[in-house]
């Protein structure tokens, strides 16, 4: 099955006496190994399938590993097949209610079969053990519910973080939208090529027998920024993995995630650091307070009752987790411009432009007239957009809501300004 490692009784013949290793040690160390292969590390349901001559080449390095007890470079690891053709993000929320039955099956098993029916990335936390057995009857439930109510079979928790559902512990299931969230307003402070690196999305995914701190070390590649704290992950090989596109610092999130890790950005964007997570993972917003200010909070206390709310200067101020936010403060549902016929649509795919001189080919090649407001509007952060055959307000809002700031057009004049918080 694949994915599934499976250690193997091999005799191995060393022609050199004295680069043999004693046999006491071999065994611990083919212990070692055996423990951290079967720990399901970073393993997502989605698993690329193995041609025989892969198969050999895997094999021929798992027997390397045991005798050097030492992981190749990232640079000389085989590249793994190129990813399925997973759900994107905004295809997810769409996802029709599921009904799916599996009994005395499984986690592992249960969750690839959903995973390739509804051809959605589902990722297993390395600290859930995937072999315990699950019952599932579920008929006409909205994807999110389905996927808690697996999770919960199985002691664990789960949450969507854009095209990928995760199932881990509890508390980190809590924890990773808010982590994600955290992290991408800290690169909002970086420097604006850092900035546009950390949004850049792009797929996720890495070969057998692959070590952690060689997926931190080909994110760091990636986006030219230095990940340190690898001396916090344990020494374990990891099942093969492809996930779909997802921005980096998303990736970055779902991966430290797994060792109860948060990343931490320097402030010149040069590097990341891993630390533990020590306290409650919240994240800070304000909202306009309104006549009724103290109404508000109490009502807003009952509605999440572990957040921190209070009012001050004219703003309700909310310490909570991403998922409180939303109980609070639903968020708004993506602008509903899908092009007719007749309409013209647009193709873009645009990294790191400053928003500026986006602006400004805009108003050349589209004749479009642009009011800012000039309060908050930083003009040299990055412009990231990927769109396919879309309307012009789904061109805007794909460049303007990564930055927090909202439009409105009424034919050729569009007005931009911050997104109230």
């Amino acid at each position: 099955m694949p994915g599934v490692c499976i250690i193997r009784s091999t005799t191995c013949r060393i022609a050199q006496p004295q680069a043999c290793f004693s046999r006491g040690w071999l065994v611990l160390r083919m212990l070692a190994v055996l423990l951290s292969l079967t720990s399901f590390d970073l393993c997502p349901v989605a698993f690329a399938q193995q041609s025989p001559a892969t198969s050999r080449r895997v094999a021929h390095e798992r027997s390397n590993r045991q005798l050097r007890g030492t992981s190749s470079r990232v640079g000389r690891l085989p590249e793994p097949a190129a990813p399925a053709s997973f759900l994107n993000a905004e295809q997810l929320q769409k996802l029709a209610p599921v009904s799916y039955s599996a009994v005395n099956t499984p986690l592992r098993q249960a969750l690839r079969k959903l995973s390739e029916t509804l051809r959605v990335a589902i990722v297993v936390d390395r600290r859930v053990d995937p072999d315990q057995v699950v019952d599932i009857d579920l008929v006409d439930v909205p994807f999110a519910e389905a996927l808690q109510q697996i999770a919960q079979q199985a002691g664990s928790g789960a949450t969507i973080l854009g095209p990928v559902a995760y199932v881990g512990p509890v508390e980190s299931a809590h924890q990773l939208r808010t982590i994600s969230a955290l992290a991408a307003e800290e690169i909002k402070r970086l420097p604006s090529q850092k900035q546009a690196a950390a949004r850049l999305s792009r797929p996720l995914s890495w070969p057998a027998l692959t070590t952690p701190q060689e997926v931190f070390e080909r994110l760091g590649q990636e986006a030219a920024i230095a990940v340190r704290g690898g001396d916090r992950l344990p020494d374990d090989l990891l099942a093969a993995a492809n996930l779909p596109a997802m921005p980096w610092v998303d990736r970055l999130a779902l991966a430290s995630i797994q060792f109860g890790l948060v990343p931490r950005f320097a402030a010149d964007g040069r590097s990341v650091e891993l630390v533990p997570i020590s306290e409650p993972v919240r994240i800070s917003r304000s909202y306009p307070a309104g006549r009724e200010a103290a109404k508000t909070v109490a009502d807003w206390k009952r509605l999440a009752p572990n957040a921190e709310i209070k009012a001050a200067q004219g703003k309700i101020v909310v310490l909570a987790t991403i998922e409180e936010h939303e109980r609070l403060v639903p968020p708004r549902p993506a602008r509903s411009a899908a092009a007719t016929p007749g309409q013209q649509v647009y193709t873009l795919t645009l990294e790191g432009m400053p928003l500026e001189a986006f602006i400004a080919q805009l108003e050349q090649k589209l004749g479009l007239a642009f009011d800012l407001d000039p309060a908050g509007i930083n003009l040299q952060s990055t412009v990231n957009v990927d769109v396919r055959e879309a309307a012009l307000d789904e061109l805007l809002q794909a460049a303007f809501d990564p930055l927090g700031l909202d439009f409105t057009r009424k034919d050729k004049r569009v007005t931009v300004r911050v997104r109230a918080k």
